[in-house]
């Protein structure tokens, strides 16, 4: 049975967040999954919005991941949505 087939494929955001730090301007703060989750997840603490953060990036919990949640991400790194889904031609 191929393996593959049964993997949960998460988002890319650690990749996401890698891009935005390796080309941030020098005076901007780095990035980190708790402070993109701050900014996804406003009315959470940051360090539960981290988390989620985490998770779905695992491909876990992703009844509370909607279209919202990962356009913020998606702006908020300056990445394609492509590159987040992990879609390449």
């Amino acid at each position: 049975m191929n393996n593959q087939k049964n993997k949960k494929m998460g988002l890319k955001i650690k990749e996401s967040i890698k891009y935005f730090n390796d080309n941030k301007s020098a005076e901007t703060i780095k990035m980190t999954q708790t402070s993109l989750g701050a900014k996804v997840l406003p009315e959470m603490n940051p360090k539960t919005a981290g988390w989620y953060i985490t998770q779905w990036s695992k491909g876990l919990e992703e009844g509370k991941l909607r279209i919202k949640e990962i356009m913020i991400i998606k702006n908020e790194t300056g990445v394609s949505l492509n590159f987040l889904f992990g879609i390449t031609k």
